[in-house]
């Protein structure tokens, strides 16, 4: 689990939790990551949106849903692009669906959304300045990203063309084969066929980074989290847990092995 420097294309480089409750949202996360803060700002006379902030670096944020548009609460990545436009024409030529033109963010930049052709959603976004992103995670940012795809092979198809990732691969013995994407020489993330028995739609997941993840995640249910799986171990990578927020977002919470950086 490594990243590269999150000024790359390619990188994905923002967290939008999308949630049907952002108090209760709000006051989990706090609760659950003491590292974050968060600074608000106006969007509409009738929509703010949180900026999470740790330390001095902002990583993502938080914006409320109603409950009546029937989408259940979820987290958003964005991956940066040096062409917005070409992008999106890419993910169509390829099979995916354009489910949200191209939205201007006055001196952020812009982004779209798109669905790739087994179902998963990310946005593209073309900033109009680098990332202050750190490229090593600190605690509390999220230190990778994960697809679970209906048919890996088509996804590694798709987003290699789309975003210009490359692909490998790392042998995890009986658990199979793990998809690696590559902007240049740098993992940014990762990708597998959703395990047998887990029925959900094709989606992309990411883990936020913690000192302990069993005292993260035992205060995590107790805050109202519900657990999904884990803890779990993977030899060389670390330790992790995955969960459902108090208003129905999927995340995970990992702790690197002692003998890997997160770098």
């Amino acid at each position: 689990m490594i990243t590269a420097n999150a000024t790359s294309v390619g990188t994905i480089v923002w967290y939008d939790l999308m949630t049907t409750d952002i108090a209760r949202a709000k006051s989990f996360y706090a609760d659950l990551l003491p590292e974050w803060n968060y600074f608000t700002v106006s969007v509409t006379p009738d929509m703010n949106y949180d900026i999470i902030r740790i330390g001095d670096v902002q990583t993502g944020g938080l914006i409320g849903m109603a409950p009546t548009a029937g989408i259940p609460s979820h987290w958003m990545q964005y991956v940066s692009v040096e062409n917005i436009d070409r992008t999106l024409a890419l993910a169509e030529e390829h099979g995916g669906k354009v489910l949200e033109p191209v939205i201007p963010c006055p001196g952020v930049g812009k982004f779209a959304m798109i669905q790739d052709p087994t179902g998963a959603i990310i946005k593209p976004f073309e900033m109009e300045c680098a990332s202050v992103l750190p490229s090593r995670p600190m605690t509390g940012m999220f230190c990778w990203t994960e697809l679970y795809s209906s048919d890996i092979d088509v996804a590694k198809e798709f987003y290699s063309n789309v975003f210009g990732w490359k692909l490998g691969s790392h042998d995890f013995g009986p658990n199979g084969t793990y998809t690696m994407f590559l902007a240049g020489e740098h993992p940014v993330a990762g990708g597998m066929t959703t395990p047998h028995g887990m029925n959900v739609p094709s989606h992309w997941q990411s883990y936020i980074m913690v000192p302990d993840v069993d005292a993260r995640t035992e205060k995590a249910i107790g805050l109202g989290a519900k657990l999904l799986g884990g803890p779990i171990d993977v030899p060389s990578v670390g330790r992790m847990t995955f969960l459902i927020d108090p208003t129905g977002a999927m995340f995970a919470l990992h702790t690197f092995a002692t003998d890997v950086a997160p770098c």
